[in-house]
């Protein structure tokens, strides 16, 4: 029988792990040998939850500061093809735009609660939850060819026929590879088989 191999998730920015109880303990731990000299704290316990929340909320602000300055560096130079679904109160949708720069890639999460962007293998995936659900989409960079094919078609056809023949083209778009070229990781990497006792 052969083994699926699954591709190693790459985290460029996952904002949902500060909502995980592990988090908040390793975040309350850290609090409590920091601080607890100067506020008198006993235990573990003694740490405030605002004050929790503040450490938090800083270490979430650092993080996205860093991932958003990679962010704009890769998407600020190229046309890419965002394309997934948007999730509403009465189900999931389809949706797609070609994008510019990385503000316009920043509406695919744009009044969003929680973001996580990460990239398998060269796929660039966003997630990106609201009080309505979630919206999910891929992300390709456009090649020449295919923003030859955008400017020569872009009346030809409905957005969702232009994106869908451009995103299943591998001459019109290919895989941004944004962890191999940002952060130097393989190209193509899996995650480590389990031992078997």
């Amino acid at each position: 029988m052969k083994k699926i191999r699954e591709g190693q998730e790459r985290i460029i920015y996952n904002d949902w792990d500060y909502l995980t109880t592990e988090y908040e303990n390793e975040i309350r731990q850290f609090c409590f040998e920091e601080y607890a000299d100067d506020h008198g704290w006993q235990s573990v316990e003694d740490v405030p939850k605002s004050f929790l929340w503040d450490v938090i909320n800083d270490c979430r602000s650092m993080e996205w500061e860093d991932a958003e300055g990679y962010l704009k560096d890769f998407f600020d130079n190229e046309i890419f093809l965002c394309r997934g679904t948007v999730g509403r109160w009465n189900g999931d949708f389809d949706a797609g735009k070609i994008i510019y720069s990385f503000s316009e890639l920043a509406d695919a999460w744009r009044d969003c609660d929680y973001i996580k962007l990460y990239d398998i293998n060269g796929h660039f995936y966003i997630e990106a939850a609201h009080h309505d659900g979630t919206n999910c989409f891929e992300v390709k960079k456009v090649t020449e060819a295919g923003a030859e094919y955008i400017d020569n078609h872009y009346w030809d056809y409905s957005d969702r026929e232009l994106h869908e023949r451009l995103f299943n083209n591998s001459h019109y778009t290919h895989l941004p590879h944004f962890a191999n070229s940002i952060y130097g990781c393989p190209k193509i990497e899996y995650k480590k088989a389990a031992a078997i006792a």
